[in-house]
């Protein structure tokens, strides 16, 4: 693949990750026992505040209830609540802009960002490539592993 290729591919893979996040239900969700302890054991859930206070008329409200097997489960979903995730992939897409490849289509491409002393892909541009690398269309290139 081409330099802007990748850059490319990457910047989608962001982009579909916000988006995903941005259609999701609101935040933030909390964490909490839906058996209120009266049953062994804990029944844990995260949920947004929708679920808990309802509009109270006929209009539609929009709620998230997940059901989790323990507490460390339901405290990652709700920390990773799509408020969280729409900041994150903002912050990879602003560093993705900032690093895109410059001089692309030469044999040497070099980070935008870091001007000549920097090839491209450089470490920033991996770093926000990374949370990838267990998709199966994964490119090599973007290895950190390579020499």
């Amino acid at each position: 693949m081409t330099p802007t290729e990748l850059h490319t591919l990457v910047r989608g893979w962001w982009e579909e990750m916000r988006d995903t996040a941005r259609a999701a239900t609101p935040g933030p969700w909390a964490v909490f026992d839906a058996n209120e302890g009266t049953s062994s054991p804990a029944g844990w859930m995260v949920a947004n505040d929708a679920f808990h206070n309802p509009s109270g008329d006929d209009a539609p409200w929009i709620a998230v209830e997940i059901h989790t097997g323990g507490v460390e489960d339901a405290d990652h979903i709700a920390a990773f609540d799509p408020s969280f995730a729409i900041a994150a992939c903002e912050a990879a897409l602003e560093r993705l802009d900032r690093h895109k490849p410059l001089m692309a289509d030469t044999r040497r491409p070099r980070c935008w960002y870091s001007g000549d002393e920097w090839r491209w892909p450089c470490v920033e541009f991996l770093s926000d490539a990374a949370p990838f690398r267990t998709r199966p269309d994964f490119p090599e290139e973007l290895s950190r592993d390579r020499t």
